[in-house]
């Protein structure tokens, strides 16, 4: 989940989560500022393939966690979880420059990191990416440092 929270961490702001100090609520602070370039590798940033058969889970609920929405066919995904749908809605930037990275046989994400036909690994204006074929998600990072740098 390290994008994700990376993103919010950066963005600031405040959140709510059951398992803080007894009220859910959190705040981060103002955003992080001057951070040049943010490479996300393997993000789940629209939710996750393995989230849709049970958003009631503590990972995988509508309001925290990565509950990709259902899908009502021509109009795209709806009811994505309230964390995912403010952190992509924010207009804060990342970083001056975003890159994301992520491979087609990421077990975790999902096969070719795509959920309801959306790249969940995208982030909202970012500037690039590099797609991996055979990379598993801890691959995606361990292997690939030199197009990280």
């Amino acid at each position: 989940m390290g994008v994700t929270l990376g993103r919010k961490a950066i963005k600031g702001g405040t959140g709510w989560d059951i398992v803080i100090n007894g009220t859910g609520i959190y705040d981060l602070g103002a955003p992080i500022p001057y951070i040049d370039v943010f490479v996300a590798i393997s993000g789940g940033n629209y939710g996750l393939a393995g989230c849709f058969n049970d958003p009631s889970e503590y990972v995988c609920n509508g309001k925290t966690g990565y509950f990709p929405g259902e899908m009502i066919f021509g109009l795209g995904p709806y009811e994505v979880s309230e964390f995912l749908t403010n952190l992509n809605a924010n207009p804060i930037l990342e970083a001056q420059h975003i890159f994301v990275m992520y491979s087609y046989a990421d077990e975790l994400i999902g096969f070719g990191c795509v959920v309801w036909g959306r790249i969940t690994c995208f982030i909202p204006r970012q500037e690039g990416y590099k797609a991996y074929y055979t990379y598993t998600h801890y691959d995606s990072k361990n292997k690939t440092f030199v197009a990280q740098y």
